[in-house]
């Protein structure tokens, strides 16, 4: 994630089109591979390559979202936008603005998260980037749990990074750079 500000606001911007051509050029690659014979003989092989390209294709230019958020002093808001990379407007891909008040959240945070829930504990790790509008439990301070198994709601916690997966170390530093624009001083984390 990016981030850049002035006195009155502070943007973050998250520009997925780089997944987005990296998950493309994988489609392309299986469509070229199928339709130059050099995958498989068989006829049937070489349909279900080019199938999957097409649909990795799809996936790559279709399903990445850009994300950019907003902190807003004089009109007192934070708005989370994400949008689909290529600018259409149907079915599953559209436009989503989310508005909260700037002034109800006391500091940023770094979460835990993981890259498959189905790895749980010993998954690749990486960080989300949240904002805190009341008392956090110490295991999320810590980032030593996913935010899942521990009892907050968005009354109190509300992730801003949703499509980034952040290193801690850059999810420290931006979670830094929101507090002090707010100017708060945030309970200590320590990220393992």
């Amino acid at each position: 994630m990016k981030i850049r500000h002035d006195a009155d606001t502070l943007v973050l911007t998250e520009p997925s089109w780089v997944s987005a051509a990296l998950v493309s050029l994988g489609g392309i690659v299986m469509i070229t591979l199928a339709a130059l014979d050099l995958a498989s003989d068989v006829e049937h092989a070489r349909l279900v390559l080019f199938l999957l390209g097409v649909g990795v294709l799809l996936v790559g230019l279709l399903g990445s979202n850009h994300l950019e958020v907003v902190f807003d002093r004089p009109a007192d808001r934070v708005t989370l936008t994400t949008q689909p990379v290529i600018p259409v407007e149907w079915g599953f891909m559209r436009k989503r603005i989310l508005v909260r008040n700037l002034s109800k959240f006391r500091n940023a945070y770094v979460e835990l998260a993981y890259r498959s829930n189905a790895a749980g504990e010993n998954g690749a790790k990486h960080y989300k980037l949240a904002l805190a509008s009341g008392d956090l439990p110490e295991e999320v301070l810590q980032a030593k749990r996913r935010p899942l198994q521990v009892a907050t709601d968005e009354s109190v916690r509300w992730i801003i990074s949703t499509h980034a997966s952040l290193s801690a170390q850059h999810a420290l530093m931006l979670a830094s750079e929101i507090n002090g624009w707010m100017g708060v001083t945030p309970p200590p984390q320590h990220i393992p």
